[in-house]
């Protein structure tokens, strides 16, 4: 990363310093602390923005940066937080966002775990779609790749099945060297 984006990350630190209940501040710093990939950074600007507003699907974000970071007593606190907010401990909601979560940290096991536990729950099509972003992170790129290919006869513009369709195809055929399931490989 070249320096533009740490000298732009400063002034934006320096920016939620001055001001910091300023979300269009927070979620301008939320972005370049991602793209430097600092998940420190990024969980304490989701806390700050989660703080302020109580957005669920923030919640769900912060959940997952937790536990990229390691940090898993706090991404436990954010499941009770939405559990309280009214989702069951075994709800569908739950299950699928610590599928989401282990999928970012590239915890395969974790994933078919939670993708079992949902598994009377979810519709055909999502239940698919899940295993083909288990079968990527297991790197079974060829499973993911029939699945993907069948989905995507059905909704020929989805872009994010057309992205996970291109990985597994781009991905066997690799001649750079990627490190063994980086988190943010897989991410679309």
């Amino acid at each position: 990363m070249d320096g533009h984006y740490l000298r732009a990350d400063s002034l934006m630190d320096a920016a939620v310093e001055k001001t910091p209940n300023d979300l269009q501040v927070l979620a301008v710093s939320l972005g370049f602390k991602n793209e430097l990939n600092d998940l420190d950074g990024e969980v304490e600007r989701l806390e700050a923005i989660v703080n302020a507003t109580g957005n669920y699907d923030l919640i769900e974000t912060l959940y997952s940066s937790l536990l990229a970071a390691g940090r898993v007593e706090e991404a436990e606190r954010q499941l009770l937080r939405l559990e309280m907010m009214g989702a069951a401990p075994d709800s569908q909601e739950i299950h699928r966002l610590r599928f989401s979560a282990f999928e970012r940290s590239c915890r395969a096991e974790a994933m078919a775990v939670e993708l079992a536990a949902m598994d009377h729950t979810v519709e055909e099509d999502m239940r698919d779609l899940l295993q083909s972003s288990l079968d990527m992170v297991s790197e079974r790129f060829t499973d993911a790749a029939v699945i993907l290919e069948r989905l995507l006869a059905d909704r020929p513009t989805d872009s994010f099945l057309c992205n996970n369709l291109a990985w597994c195809y781009a991905l066997p055929a690799r001649t750079w060297s990627v490190p063994k399931c980086s988190p943010r490989r897989l991410r679309s």
